[in-house]
């Protein structure tokens, strides 16, 4: 009989030594956490902007429904598409999602740390990359603004 252990609960993992083990020591976990931090939040505001941008045309939760089910590179193209995002926040949103799935997704050629990520390892890359994606969350909210289509309300907006 072949023994089995059951997982640990989360709160008794030794996350020092698992993100040590990972090559994430405080600066490089840092920066992480603070790019996803900004990749989520980008995330949520890019789908607000198309779903205020295109309202018009039906019905706003459908749409809101829609637009959240396709990836994140696909809404960027949409937005760009559809007018809800132009000058460098396209450009700006892409360069935040491939340094996203980069430390987010294992490639075998990049090798098992985080060197190939130089965003993670360089605070300077790092700056670059994170004041990047806050100018493209600016963008983003002013869009969303303008339009005075507070996130909570998109999809009631066309009722109103």
């Amino acid at each position: 009989m072949v023994s089995r252990k059951i997982p640990k609960p989360v709160e008794s993992l030794d996350w020092v030594n698992l993100f040590e083990s990972m090559g994430l020591n405080v600066d490089i976990t840092n920066r992480l956490m603070r790019l996803l931090v900004v990749h989520m939040l980008a995330d949520r505001l890019l789908t607000g902007a198309i779903v205020v941008a295109i309202r018009a045309y039906g019905d706003g939760e459908k749409a809101l429904k829609k637009v959240a089910e396709i990836s994140f590179a696909q809404r960027v193209d949409l937005a760009e598409l559809c007018g809800a995002v132009s000058g460098d926040t396209p450009s700006d949103l892409r360069e935040l999602n491939r340094v996203r799935n980069a430390f987010a997704h294992y490639k075998p050629a990049r090798g098992w740390d985080f060197d190939g990520v130089p965003e993670l390892g360089d605070e300077a890359g790092f700056r670059t990359c994170a004041s990047r994606g806050v100018k493209a969350l600016q963008a983003l909210m002013t869009v969303v603004m303008r339009r005075e289509a507070p996130m909570g309300q998109i999809s009631e907006r066309k009722e109103q």
